[in-house]
């Protein structure tokens, strides 16, 4: 009984043990791998910080451009020196409130927001750059907008438009709603109201006897296939309390036209600095899938500023043979598309990250830098996928990392304006320090399938 016990009890411990060697042999061989690989990358990497700043020299390569400049500041922010000499570079292309694309060229609203990233990043005030943008706002008429009454049950609703009479509606059981008025016009067989562009200034505010919440949504056009967007906004009132509603889309314009690339490098520099920039989201997500706008790549912009799940798709989506990015015309990898798709996956852990970091270090020149020393390239390549923290000089207020206290990096929509701390860093460009974590939905909470 005994041997017919102990001798299978040795033998299942002999195997564990040869079992356990295997693996302990196996993980050895695996994280020496592992560690090799990461070793040669980082070698890589410090190899193309040196090049960059042998590139730079005293005077940050005499930068051409303010996109070089304030990429090569964003780049080098670490080191007090090299900074200090970019942020000179760069101010050569200030003109009083704003920054120019050359230092003989006029004021656009994307090198002024590409600055007040970089002045910012480096702990400087630009709260006269921030004036100049939000000095270019325009409301954007272009859009269908409809009001949403829901409630659980049937209700009598008023609807006040800025101080004028009141207008009763009624919602059936159904969630139809009957009645009209100057500014609202019945739509979707009843379920929403449309308001007409007229009223696009107007304050709407909704009382009902029942508890209820209202909303606004969005469309490009009026055909069937044209999708709704909902707003970011919802509210909601017990009976007899009410709500406002109100069209809030604006773009940033220049002269009296939106200006779309200038309006997507301004949201993520309002966003950064802290501000709601729920009021440009229509007029950026209504017009992203044009052929015009394409060449800008905004769904990584619009997942900077959203977090939301069809703007990530669409980035990991449009990788190139799991290398690089190509949104705009160029033969092979075009650096720029890279560096901004890589920014804004920064936050996360992704094969697809990994996988276009390791290209990039297999293509590098051999004096470490990218595209035959392109400074401007390699700059925005290193900032974006190895980012340094930046050094603050003494006269600016200490910024502590958000992490380290506990607080959450997350994108600028999910974080009310409350919340959103300011006096804490996180890096890059893909998130604002908010002193509350964003509630994480499950896959059925999405309605997905895993």
């Amino acid at each position: 009984m005994k041997k017919s016990i102990c001798l299978p009890l040795i033998f299942l411990i002999l195997a564990s043990f040869l079992i356990t060697l295997t693996i302990a042999v196996t993980n050895t061989s695996i994280n020496t791998s592992i560690s090799s690989v990461n070793t040669e990358n980082l070698k890589g990497v410090e190899k193309a910080y040196a090049c960059l700043k042998n590139q730079l020299g005293d005077n940050c390569a005499s930068a051409s451009s303010e996109e070089q400049a304030v990429f090569s500041l964003l780049a080098v922010a670490y080191d007090s020196s090299l900074q200090s000499s970019c942020k000179s570079a760069l101010m050569n292309f200030n003109n009083g409130n704003c920054f120019a694309p050359t230092s003989s060229g006029s004021c656009d609203l994307k090198s002024t927001a590409q600055a007040i990233i970089g002045l910012n990043y480096v702990g400087s005030n630009t709260d006269n750059y921030v004036k100049y943008l939000k000095d270019k706002r325009k409301l954007t008429k272009n859009l269908l907008w409809y009001l949403e009454i829901d409630a659980n049950e049937e209700t009598t609703c008023k609807i006040k438009v800025n101080d004028g009479n009141e207008k009763s509606l009624k919602m059936s059981a159904d969630k139809k709603i009957t009645g009209s008025s100057s500014c609202l016009s019945s739509a979707e067989n009843g379920y929403f109201l449309q308001i007409s562009s007229t009223c696009f200034d107007d304050n709407f505010t909704i009382s009902c006897d029942k508890d209820f919440i209202t909303t606004l949504l969005y469309k490009k056009d009026a055909s069937s296939t044209s999708p709704y967007h909902l707003s970011s906004k919802t509210h909601s009132a017990p009976l007899s309390g009410s709500t406002n509603e109100k069209v809030n889309a604006y773009c940033f314009a220049s002269s009296s036209t939106c200006d779309y690339q200038g309006s997507l490098w301004a949201s993520l520099a309002l966003a950064k600095l802290g501000e709601d920039v729920s009021d440009y989201l229509p007029y950026l997500s209504s017009e992203y899938d044009t052929a015009e706008n394409k060449k800008y790549f905004p769904s990584a912009f619009l997942y900077m500023l959203t977090n939301e799940d069809d703007y990530y798709i669409e980035v990991t989506e449009k990788q190139k043979q799991n290398k690089y990015w190509q949104e705009q015309e160029s033969s092979g990898i075009n650096y720029y598309d890279t560096a901004l798709a890589l920014l804004s996956l920064q936050d996360l852990s992704l094969e697809q990250s990994d996988n276009s970091k390791e290209y990039l270090l297999q293509i590098q020149d051999s004096s470490g830098c990218w595209h035959a020393n392109n400074v401007k390239d390699t700059s925005f390549i290193l900032y974006a996928g190895w980012p340094k923290e930046p050094v603050l000089s003494q006269t600016t207020t200490a910024r502590s990392n958000c992490k380290d206290f506990g607080y959450s990096c997350t994108a600028s929509e999910e974080c009310i304006l409350s919340d959103k701390l300011t006096n804490f860093y996180c890096s890059g460009l893909s998130s604002v320090c908010c002193k509350t974590a964003p509630a994480m939905q499950t896959c059925a909470d999405k309605d997905g399938i895993i």
